[in-house]
This record gives structure tokens, sequence and C-alpha cells, in this order.
């Protein structure tokens, strides 16, 4: 790992959570743009990085929200690789409950199980570091690899937003998941 990179916050079997940071963005900018994730991601507008950047910059500091980087395990076959981010956002500290979202722009990094357990990972800090009682989760209909997450993380399916989000020329379905503290299990190590 190299000197500069963030050490490892959570750490699963084929990933490690490190806190996300500008520079470490702009790895995965590339993969923003990208036709078959932005639309799975409701990006509409082109993604820069003048305006991401402060966002990222106010999940590390604010207590509404936590941004982590997803990364690749390193190995001696493989270095450690950024491959996405994680998050919890828009928490109600009263009401003890937050919003999770995972993006894993490049689409070589779909189907291998790295989405799974970085929801995971972030549900668990949620529940024992912080305190939530519910994790939410918005997913379009159309984002099978999203649904299916939610669902091997043991997230129900609580409803369906008709026509909520406008996509390549559409209205979508958003299905709206969650999970309370007692229904959370954690991977097998």
């Amino acid at each position: 790992m190299s000197q500069n990179l963030p050490e490892g916050f959570l750490i699963g079997k084929k990933i490690e959570l490190r806190p996300m940071t500008k520079e470490i963005f702009k790895n995965l900018h590339p993969w923003m743009n990208d036709h078959r994730s932005r639309r799975l991601a409701r990006h509409v507008l082109p993604v820069l990085e003048e305006t991401t950047a402060p966002w990222i910059q106010e999940g590390k500091s604010a207590p509404s929200g936590v941004v982590m980087g997803i990364w690749t395990k390193f190995s001696q076959d493989s270095p450690s690789i950024n491959i996405g981010f994680v998050s919890i956002f828009e928490i109600d500290w009263i009401n003890r409950h937050g919003e999770l979202g995972i993006n894993l722009p490049n689409p070589t990094c779909w189907g291998q199980g790295y989405g799974q357990e970085a929801v995971n990972l972030m549900c668990q800090f949620s529940f024992s570091e912080l305190n939530l009682e519910k994790v939410m989760a918005h997913v379009l209909e159309i984002n099978i690899g999203s649904q299916k997450c939610m669902e091997k993380n043991n997230f129900h399916k609580d409803g369906t937003l008709r026509n909520h989000q406008f996509i390549d020329g559409k209205y979508e379905n958003m299905t709206l998941f969650s999970i309370l503290q007692h229904e959370f299990k954690p991977l097998e190590p």
C-alpha cells in the first residue's frame, strides 16, 4: 500500500472502506460519467470534479453523513485499488436513521460481491458505531444488481415510488428498501 493512502477504516474479506479524499476521487471520476453507471446512479447531469470535491469534503466532517472509498484488498497478485464509494447520509440523529448510497462506477467491478460487502460493512458501522435504528436505500427498479445487493443484506422492500426518476427518455420506478438494527446480520468472516 502506498504511503499517501489512508489506512483501512472498516475491513472485510474482499474490500476495505477507507476515508474518501478529493485525490482518491480523481481515480473514480472518469467512470462517473460512463453511460452504463451514470444512469443506474441517477446522474442526469455530468459529474464534475469541482462540484464533487465539496461533497466529499463535507462528508468527512459533517455530522449529517459519512463517505468511504471502497478499495480491493491488497494481495501478492494485485495492488489495492479504489473501485467506488459508499456513504451513509442525511442522518437524522433524533429518529436514528440514515440513507445508504453506494456507487461502483466501473462496470468491470459489478457482480463480484464488492457492493454486497461494502453495504454490509457500512450497515455494521451505522448500527454499532453510529447507533442508528434504521438504514434506508432508494434503488432504481431497473438496477437489478443493487436490488439483489440489498436483498442479500437482509433489507426489506418497503414500497415503490412510481415513475420517480426520468432516465433515458422515460420514467422509472424507485424501490425503497430499509433494514432495522435488529434485522442486520454481518457477513460470515
